[in-house]
């Protein structure tokens, strides 16, 4: 159904266009609105010991709105959590509460917090853990109350899609936006040393990315597909 409002919740600026960037490129010329909501600065995101922080976090957002402007997303909110620090807190979940009130999504993308605990990015984690019970919150008029000063009624977000899950069900069929995709991760130049693992996202290396960028007829013909986990929002909360 298109016309639908989506909120993508991430923990770094490359996550959403690198597990979920050909859905988004496709939700987007469907008619509906994307609004990515990045929850940290990037700032520990390299394998430089001499890279300034600061500066890497500045560069990681510019690369994300780059990204975000080729995929079509309406707009990138960014939280400014430190990078690697993340920890699921009532601030935070404030914070989503309150964005998901403003913009009344019809649809949470966002990480599956369940995926491989002992491989799995702490920030990733915790911020898919928190965009879930911040769904859960919003829509119960009782948590935040004073949103209601602001204007912000309770919304209840119908479903939401887990990328990065272990026991996924839904697939979004990206076979004619896998150029945007891989044009959307190539402008995360910062993270090169990560896209060595574009193999496991789109069935090419990195070298196979890099020799497609500006070329869209050499890409792979077939099905791409990317994977969720779709959970349904009820008042009772997420079944996790």
């Amino acid at each position: 159904m298109a016309g639908r409002t989506i909120v993508v919740v991430q923990a770094h600026q490359d996550d959403g266009d690198f597990y979920c960037g050909g859905s988004v490129a496709k939700w987007c010329r469907q008619g509906d609105r994307v609004i990515y909501v990045v929850v940290t600065d990037g700032s520990k995101g390299t394998m430089d010991p001499d890279q300034d922080p600061v500066a890497l976090a500045a560069v990681r957002r510019e690369e994300q709105q780059e990204a975000a402007g080729i995929l079509g997303v309406s707009e990138c909110l960014f939280l400014g959590y430190p990078d690697g620090d993340l920890v699921p807190d009532l601030a935070l979940r404030e914070k989503l509460v309150a964005i998901y009130r403003r913009y009344r999504p019809d649809l949470l993308v966002t990480h599956d917090p369940t995926w491989k605990s002992y491989l799995l990015h702490p920030d990733h984690r915790n911020t898919g853990e928190m965009a879930l019970y911040a769904a859960l919150a919003a829509g119960m008029p009782l948590f935040h109350r004073e949103h209601r000063e602001q204007g912000l009624a309770p919304h209840q977000i119908p479903e939401a899609l887990l990328f990065h899950s272990p026991e996924p069900d839904h697939t979004e069929d990206i076979s004619d936006y896998v150029s945007l995709k891989v044009r959307a991760l190539m402008c995360h130049r910062s993270q090169f040393y990560l896209l060595g693992q574009a193999e496991s996202a789109l069935g090419v290396s990195l070298d196979r990315l890099q020799s497609m960028f500006g070329q869209p007829e050499s890409l792979p013909v077939g099905v791409v597909k990317e994977k969720f986990k779709r959970v349904p929002l009820t008042a009772g909360g997420p079944a996790l």
